[in-house]
């Protein structure tokens, strides 16, 4: 309809909306060259995060394992105070033990009697 007269519009809402959305843009770039790296690495150290607690979750159940293994000797070496224990000093037990076992008798020197 060329006989209805248009107002002319006022730039000033375009070129703020312009504005708006050229800084919206510039901060999004500036914001992942600075954190893009670090957000990438996310991944790696979430799957490095779960290997060692899969690690912890497995040195734990050994820790309890040896825990029990220790707590059933501390048991049995109790029980065992209690009987009677064979002498201390007899070369059967300082040879198990790992012990030198001296000759039986008196000590010789090496020097020739004569």
């Amino acid at each position: 309809m060329p006989w209805v007269k248009k107002e002319p519009t006022d730039p000033l809402p375009w070129i703020v909306a312009v504005v708006a959305v050229g800084a919206l843009s510039v901060g999004l770039l500036i914001g992942y060259a600075q954190w893009g790296s670090t957000a990438a690495v996310v991944g790696a150290v979430e799957k490095e995060l779960s290997e060692r607690e899969n690690q912890m979750k497995h040195l734990e159940r050994r820790l309890s394992a040896m825990e029990a293994i220790v707590l059933k000797d501390g048991n049995e070496t109790a029980a065992s105070e209690k009987r009677p224990q064979p002498s201390k000093n007899s070369e059967a037990s300082a040879s198990k033990n790992g012990f030198r076992t001296g000759l039986p008798g008196p000590v010789q020197s090496k020097e020739s009697r004569l």
